[in-house]
């Protein structure tokens, strides 16, 4: 299975999404940038034993998006 790079995403900077006055535009962002995130680990998964501390990096934030995602969205519905 041969890796076929993704177009260039960057992340969304928090700074510039908390200075934003819509809540849900930030669950927006954040919510693409989490599609991305877990697409690339899915094609990144048959070369994890070649690419450990990438995989764990990008585990790693998945995790950290994951987790900001659902505080914002307990923030937004309470």
């Amino acid at each position: 299975m041969a890796y076929s790079p993704s177009p260039p995403f960057s992340a969304p900077h928090l700074s510039s999404l908390l200075r934003s006055s819509s809540s849900a535009a930030l669950l927006e962002e954040q919510d693409k940038y989490f599609s991305v995130l877990l697409a690339e680990r899915h094609k990144l998964s048959p070369f994890m034993h070649v690419l450990p501390h990438t995989y764990r990096l990008l585990n790693q934030d998945v995790g950290f998006v994951a987790d900001f995602i659902s505080t914002k969205l307990v923030e937004f519905s309470g």
